[in-house]
């Protein structure tokens, strides 16, 4: 898996946690408060829209078997909801995670060849870098 990126696509304000399981074991869980709303007001650094938010690839890139799950912390229905990227039917791929009003959906993003795994490298490099200049996204209440 090349990237996650959380989308709070929802009109409201959000807090919800995210857990990624790669070969059976956990190996990303945080949990993100307060998330701006999707056409949020807030500032857009560098025209970063602040309701989205790529993670940072803490995980190895290459084929393994991945479970992403997601929860909303403010609500009283807290089970986990999963997504798997067995279903984008590729090696290498990209998820959008987006967190509706009751809902968690994955939208993904396929990369075949070594050129497009080059090019999504850059992105998230550059995406990281912009979001360091921004309030943290999801920081602790």
């Amino acid at each position: 898996m090349l990237f996650i990126r959380l989308i709070n696509s929802w009109s409201a304000e959000r807090s919800f946690e995210v857990e990624l399981v790669r070969n059976d074991e956990r190996v990303f869980n945080e949990t993100y408060y307060d998330v701006p709303a999707y056409g949020s007001d807030r500032e857009r650094t560098d025209d970063q829209n602040p309701s989205t938010h790529l993670l940072e690839p803490t995980w190895d890139e290459g084929p393994a078997t991945f479970e992403l799950r997601g929860r909303f912390v403010d609500q009283e229905d807290d089970d986990w909801q999963t997504v798997l990227p067995v279903d984008a039917d590729g090696e290498y791929v990209g998820i959008d995670l987006q967190f509706w009003e009751q809902n968690i959906l994955g939208g993904f993003y396929t990369f075949e060849t070594e050129s497009e795994r080059e090019t999504v490298r850059e992105f998230i490099e550059t995406e990281l870098e912009r979001q360091s200049d921004r309030d943290r996204y999801g920081s602790d209440p």
